[in-house]
């Protein structure tokens, strides 16, 4: 989806003199322009400082292409003179951002050296803390240091934001934590022109492998939005079977035990109730069998019996 604005890219990765466009803020010794306009509205986003030495006149720039996505180029682009062709360019912490020569542009008499994407967090941080730059020449010539101003870089880097990349970020930091060479630090002086171009055809196609992980991800953060309620759910279901297994379950298991042997022991005491009862059965019809035959023996004399108690009575 990305590959062809990222070709554009390729085609266009140098932004000259040539392409002046409209300045939105000069402030300090730092300039944000924006190259677009009707015949070519995806130009340019570019902030650009300056200094001459001589007869050469160099150029920080940073730039991007303002409606189509792709990593920042940082640049220094030299007119006149013969400069040197590659450069290092050392911060603070001894951190060191790499300039390789990108040959000449479509401009007399202009040169480009291509920064190799390193430290450019750092970079940006110094110059918003309004520390200058200093610049020295990678390939053995004897040219003069250079020192590029910070005095306005933070305006400018806002201004840039606002008015011309539709408040997205300045720099991808993400992609080149991702993707950018680790070595450090890297010798530009035997980086060919032919290499150059490779390495940005490398890093642009990077980067559309890159926004393609965004938006896989975002598409996931999408999807979790709109089947929360349902992940919820499962969420609680899980919590409940945990617990059922953890707590309810082993409960129920335990009572059931406790059910089993209580019906044993009951089952147990009915048997051996129904023995004595069956006993006791036994018991009491031996008892009325003999009470029968009591009744047997003594039935002859019943009337007898009852003619003397009649007589007792009379007399």
């Amino acid at each position: 989806m990305w590959m062809k604005p990222i070709a554009s890219l390729l085609l266009l990765s140098v932004f000259s003199s040539a392409h002046a466009g409209k300045i939105l803020l000069t402030s300090g010794d730092w300039t944000a322009e924006d190259t677009s306009d009707r015949r070519n509205p995806n130009g340019y986003c570019v902030a650009y400082t300056q200094t001459e030495i001589g007869s050469t006149n160099y150029k920080l720039m940073f730039s991007r292409l303002k409606n189509s996505p792709g990593p920042m180029d940082l640049n220094i682009v030299m007119d006149g003179g013969k400069p040197a062709t590659s450069f290092t360019l050392t911060l603070r912490d001894e951190s060191v951002l790499s300039f390789a020569n990108g040959g000449p542009t479509t401009v007399r008499r202009q040169m480009i050296a291509w920064n190799i994407p390193q430290h450019t967090e750092k970079l940006l941080a110094q110059l918003e803390e309004r520390k200058d730059l200093k610049v020295k020449p990678a390939d053995g010539s004897r040219d003069v240091r250079l020192e590029f101003s910070a005095d306005g870089f933070k305006r400018v880097k806002e201004k840039l934001i606002e008015k011309c990349l539709n408040n997205q970020a300045f720099y991808d930091l993400a992609f080149e934590e991702s993707f950018v060479i680790k070595r450090d630090p890297i010798n530009p002086m035997g980086i060919t022109p032919e290499q150059v171009k490779e390495l940005k055809r490398v890093l642009n196609a990077g980067y559309a492998v890159h926004l393609g992980i965004n938006g896989t991800k975002s598409d996931m953060v999408k999807l979790q939005a709109k089947f929360q309620a349902q992940l919820n759910e499962k969420e609680s279901l899980i919590s409940r079977i945990e617990n059922l297994g953890g707590r309810e379950i082993p409960g129920i298991i335990l009572a059931a035990q406790n059910n089993d042997a209580l019906e044993a022991t009951s089952r147990t005491q009915l048997q051996q109730t129904n023995v004595t009862i069956s006993q006791q059965r036994s018991s009491l019809n031996a008892a009325e069998a003999q009470l029968n035959t009591a009744r047997t023996v003594i039935a002859p004399y019943e009337a007898e019996h009852a003619d003397r108690q009649n007589r007792a009575v009379s007399t």
